[in-house]
């Protein structure tokens, strides 16, 4: 499992804060953070109602709190490009403003959010940033934060040792100035080290610690807490208990929109299904009678295996075009799944090649355009090489390789422009044109 983003800086005003912006700024704000806090369905409603007043306004302080809010929002969501965008909106603010504070708590963000991302370099770069301005303005709990996720970065690099380092500098800050929230954090961190470094024991008393500081109500802790506590029981050999932390965990993040914790839950319930194949075989290999019932368990897990869809989603923005396109998103034949993996095998996109409409190189990158369940425009931005999207793509015959960054779904093709020597073609649902090189045959696609 792979813990992610923890701490966001949530910049609530203090009295003076609020006494240098007019009164009704001060309540939109407040408004907007309690939309945050309590995961109202219209929090992004409110946090561009703020936006807007405090450009109105000229407020920067509310215009940097209404955009970390939409980052943050998006972010949960699984929007990582549009989340990135608002915080870097938010960080140009904050600079021109020259409030270290808030240019500390975007570079926090905008690492936080790469470091889901798997570019661990940037994630460093910004999380160390925001860590040598909070040291400048000696904010110790602020400090704590940074500590955290960059020993959380250490964890997802497998660098485990640095990782548990950082996460007890972490919880000796926490527990010094006794900030609960802080603690469970540094704890989730901890335990979830401990379970990859093998010590259920050590695991154990960290996840028992939690329940002493943890007073319940944090949808990303209940999440993260019942995914480590599953992973705990599994280990144990109490099955039971652990596949009814995992539905719980699943549960939580689909009733809340919390997204991207998805792959992790897949990742154990993966873990359940081989476990449960093995035992299956040992039993056929001791020659004891197969319970039919154990059977079937095994075969309702895989199949809501293959149904899970781990998606990275990232930018979303609403669309018109062809009714033509309806009929082809009902298409979900088992043959048309496209499976996208890193090279440590975790999955990165799962999708139906039905509702890819193309792939667009981006440095080390890969952006995925492809549309939702609601036929939404979505793009997914993964650390790929388009080379390998392409050996994967290639099994399907309406996808072309049209330009050395772009390949297209012809399925998706709107029109075709320009001449013979520089063609650009209009993909449905897509604003951009996308360039054709002069070495692709053009009648593949326009036939």
């Amino acid at each position: 499992m792979q813990l992610r983003l923890i701490f966001f800086i949530l910049l609530l005003f203090t009295s003076k804060i609020a006494a240098a912006q007019p009164n009704n700024l001060y309540e939109l704000d407040s408004i907007a953070f309690t939309a945050l806090e309590s995961n109202d369905a219209d929090v992004e409603e409110k946090a561009n109602a703020l936006l807007e007043a405090g450009r109105r306004e000229n407020a920067s302080i509310s215009v940097i709190n209404a955009l970390t809010i939409l980052g943050i929002v998006n972010k949960n969501k699984g929007y990582y490009v549009t989340s990135v965008d608002f915080y870097n909106q938010a960080l140009d603010v904050a600079q021109k403003a020259n409030d270290s504070g808030r240019v500390s708590a975007c570079y926090n963000n905008i690492g936080a959010v790469y470091q889901i991302q798997e570019n661990f370099e940037k994630a460093l770069d910004y999380f160390q940033k925001s860590l040598v301005i909070e040291e400048k303005l000696d904010n110790p709990l602020q400090r704590s934060i940074r500590l955290y996720n960059i020993g959380d970065m250490y964890r997802e690099m497998d660098s485990l040792s640095l990782a548990l380092s950082h996460f007890n500098n972490s919880l000796l800050i926490e527990k010094n100035y006794r900030n609960k929230e802080g603690i469970v954090y540094a704890l989730l961190g901890i335990s979830d080290v401990y379970l990859k470094l093998g010590k259920s024991t050590d695991a154990r008393l960290s996840l028992e610690e939690i329940d002493r500081y943890y007073d319940g109500g944090d949808v990303e802790i209940d999440i993260l807490y019942n995914i480590h506590y599953a992973t705990l029981c599994r280990e144990q050999g109490k099955y039971q208990k652990a596949r009814t932390a995992l539905r719980k965990a699943r549960k939580i993040s689909e009733e809340n929109d919390f997204k991207i914790y998805l792959p992790d839950i897949l990742e154990e319930e993966i873990a359940f299904s081989e476990l449960a194949n093995k035992q299956s075989k040992d039993k056929e290999k001791n020659g004891n009678t197969f319970d039919s019932k154990w059977l079937l368990t095994i075969v309702v897990v895989l199949a809501l295996i293959g149904r899970i869809v781990a998606r990275t989603i990232a930018n979303r923005k609403n669309s018109k075009d062809d009714e033509k396109h309806k009929e082809l998103q009902k298409q979900s034949d088992s043959d048309s799944d496209f499976i996208l993996k890193n090279d440590a095998g975790k999955i990165l996109l799962y999708l139906n090649v039905n509702r890819i409409i193309a792939f667009e190189a981006n440095d080390n990158y890969v952006i995925t355009y492809y549309l939702s369940d609601d036929n939404v425009l979505q793009k997914s931005m993964d650390r790929v090489s388009l080379k390998k999207v392409e050996e994967l793509i290639n099994q399907h015959d309406h996808f072309f390789r049209v330009h050395k960054s772009h390949i297209i779904n012809k399925k998706f093709v709107h029109s075709i422009g320009g001449k013979s020597q520089a063609y650009k073609i209009k993909m449905s649902f897509v604003n951009s044109e996308v360039p054709v090189s002069r070495s692709f045959d053009i009648s593949q696609i326009s036939a």
